[in-house]
């Protein structure tokens, strides 16, 4: 009794179908769903393909973001690593040539090597990438704060703009490298001007390679002792 009733129930639900007419009925006067045409056939299942093709379609997009989000964050990623091994070489060929100014002033390679200003092109050159890697849209604002549009035309560095810039990952290391490349070249002038003069510039260069300003004072008494003991 509750199968016929259910039959009956599908069978009136699908004559409110437009694709289906009249439906025939059994002697015991139960409806019977006929066979559908082939074109009725194709649009039923056009309707009942509908709501998957809709659901399938945000699954492959979501997929499709998931990709690339995980694409950009393994480039990411990779460039973070490189920043650090960039800032590592940097940090060890620096005290190297330091090392070999302050250690071994009279040995030829030593010589030969701080002779040509060609010594400060590897800092200057991971410096130029690791600035390029570094630069965001604020970056001139914060370093140089003001506009002209606003009429705002102080730009002086401020200090919390400077240390909002340089909290930033790749800014600190290009930072570091800029100070690496800044003492090694008063580092350099100093051994260049002692091997002239003969002067003893162990000490001026490795304070200049730890706290520049220190290491130019340094520098900068010892000639003056050094003049003053020669004039005697």
């Amino acid at each position: 009794m509750c199968a016929r009733l259910h039959v009956c129930r599908q069978a009136a639900l699908l004559q409110q179908n437009s694709l289906l007419g009249p439906l025939p009925r059994l002697a015991s006067g139960a409806l019977v769903p006929p066979l559908l045409a082939p074109h009725r056939r194709r649009a039923a299942a056009a309707v009942a393909a509908r709501p998957r093709c809709a659901a399938v379609v945000p699954q492959a997009a979501r997929g499709a973001a998931a990709a690339a989000a995980a694409a950009a964050a393994a480039a990411a990623a990779q460039q973070e690593a490189l920043v650090s091994q960039l800032f590592a070489g940097s940090t060890v060929y620096a005290l190297a040539v330091a090392a070999l100014m302050a250690l071994a002033p009279r040995w030829s390679v030593t010589r030969r090597a701080v002779r040509s200003p060609l010594v400060l092109a590897p800092l200057a050159l991971v410096y130029g990438l690791l600035l390029c890697w570094s630069w965001q849209p604020d970056t001139f604002s914060l370093v140089l704060p003001g506009s002209w549009g606003g009429f705002n035309p102080q730009f002086m560095p401020s200090l919390p703009g400077i240390c909002k810039l340089f909290s930033r990952w790749r800014t600190a290391a290009s930072l570091w490298v800029h100070l690496l490349a800044a003492n090694l070249f008063a580092a350099r002038s100093m051994y260049l001007q002692g091997e002239v003069k003969r002067l003893p510039t162990w000490h001026s260069i490795l304070l200049c390679m730890m706290v520049a300003p220190l290491g130019l004072l340094s520098h900068a008494v010892t000639r003056a002792v050094a003049a003053r003991l020669r004039r005697r």
